[in-house]
């Protein structure tokens, strides 16, 4: 329905501590039933709309099987897991899989070429009520992800990621709930060049985007490692049967270092990025007459973050963006539970101060930014339901990707089938195109399709 996720309700889509406020303690509140879902999907993007060391062409195809077992007094289990395939084509240099990090850090070879990404991911979850209306959550999630390069310099990539959440819920009344949830997340980027007809391998590591050093042998090494960590507080309040209001607000800090082998054992801390961040927000929906829907939201965001040579104590980098943002609309059932159509319009407003002393560069830059969306879903019969939706957005500037004037248009479509009993079918498709005025002739776009078959009883 075109993207539309204030002013429809959805059950993966609610303002609870849970969905809106990612703590894993209300898990056992928000899901009560079980189910299974098993997701195949595929991505693609293409385009010369992009950074430098930026990939021309991503092709991802993946598949999920997420599934929610009710233990009864003994608590809810999420159990996640999927494996992933992402090709990408068409990099001028680039061996880092996380390129654009915020960080002043780049490693490249001489030779355009294609990365091959694949790998799993599992994700556990379980939550319980340890005191009367007092919840308690964690989770552990573990991603590894193996990569190589198809031409010179053959590198070759080891990508593990380690993340939990830690959370606690209180629910004094009915219609009140509170939470604090605690967010770590380790991830480390090993990278490795040999010899393969008994020539060295060069490579370049970049400090800043103008000045490097080469390095030179039969194997060449690095690593990266980021850590970051978040810290957030959610509430949701029912002020009566036809208002509901929710917030939250987390602050995030992290680091990230990059990593050089020195002999045989030791390393030396080549650099280091320093992360943190603040962000807020506040949502609301309001049901003013039978089959209307009203949302609203705002928010806050800063975050800020510098980079330095570790060796030489010397500050290469140092940025900070911030800004607000507000958004409405409504939906309306003109059929009651048949048909339903719905807008929304969202606004942000950006600044950025960007002072990349190493490349002697400085920028300040302010966005007004606006995005439409708009949807229908009609239930055809009691086997298949029809969605359709539209969204077009314009940037004065693009922060990530430098364009001036920047517009987005995406179609989205899909159907919802009930063939047989315990048994959902959801298929997407969407497609999306992204085109400034400057630098001209310059455009990406974006298609995606996904059917997820959801087990009701398994």
């Amino acid at each position: 329905m075109g993207g539309m996720n204030l002013v429809v309700k959805d059950a993966d889509n609610t303002f609870s501590l849970y969905d809106f406020g990612r703590n894993p303690a209300w898990l056992v509140k928000d899901e009560t039933a079980d189910v299974l879902k098993i997701i195949p999907g595929s991505k693609f993007s293409s385009g010369q709309y992009k950074r430098k060391y930026d990939p021309s062409e991503i092709s991802a195809y993946g598949i999920v099987f997420d599934g929610i077992k009710s233990l009864g007094e003994l608590g809810t289990f999420r159990g996640y897991t999927s494996y992933d395939v992402e090709y990408h084509d068409d990099i001028y240099g680039s061996l880092r899989r996380f390129t654009y990090g915020g960080d002043a850090f780049f490693l490249a070879d001489t030779n355009r070429g294609g990365f091959r990404y694949n790998g799993p991911t599992v994700n556990f979850m379980y939550s319980l009520e340890i005191l009367p209306n007092l919840y308690a959550g964690a989770s552990l999630s573990y991603q590894l992800i193996e990569g190589l390069k198809d031409v010179y310099s053959r590198a070759q990539s080891l990508i593990r990621r380690i993340g939990g959440n830690i959370g606690i819920a209180y629910q004094p009344s009915d219609n009140f709930s509170v939470g604090l949830s605690y967010e770590p997340n380790e991830l480390q980027e090993r990278i490795e060049s040999k010899s393969e007809d008994l020539m060295d391998v060069e490579l370049f590591l970049f400090r800043g985007e103008t000045y490097s050093f080469k390095r030179r042998g039969s194997s060449v090494n690095y690593k990266s490692k980021n850590l970051t960590q978040n810290y957030s507080g959610q509430f949701n309040y029912k002020v009566s049967d036809n208002i509901e209001v929710a917030g939250k607000g987390t602050y995030s800090l992290g680091n990230t270092k990059i990593i050089i082998p020195s002999g045989a054992i030791k390393e030396y801390e080549e650099g280091y990025a320093s992360f943190d961040g603040v962000d807020a927000q506040l949502v609301s929906r309001i049901e003013p007459f039978k089959n209307t829907l009203i949302g609203l939201k705002a928010g806050y965001f800063i975050g800020s973050s510098w980079s330095k040579h570790s060796g030489r104590e010397l500050l290469l980098w140092e940025w900070e963006v911030n800004g607000f943002s507000a958004g409405t609309g409504f939906s309306y059932y003109f059929v009651p539970n048949i048909l339903l159509a719905g807008v929304e319009y969202h606004f942000q407003n950006t600044k950025s101060d960007s002072s990349k002393y190493i490349d002697n560069r400085f920028q300040k830059i302010e966005s007004n930014n606006h995005l439409f969306k708009t949807g229908l879903e009609y239930v055809a019969s009691e086997i298949i339901t029809v969605r359709a939706g539209f969204s077009y957005g314009m940037k004065e500037y693009d922060l990530i990707f430098g364009g001036k004037d920047v517009t987005y248009t995406a179609v989205t479509g899909g159907a919802g089938l009930n063939l047989i009993k315990d048994a959902l079918i959801d298929i997407l498709i969407e497609y999306a195109l992204q085109k400034p005025d400057e630098p001209v002739n310059l455009k990406k776009t974006f298609f995606s399709g996904f059917i997820s078959l959801k087990l009701l009883t398994f």
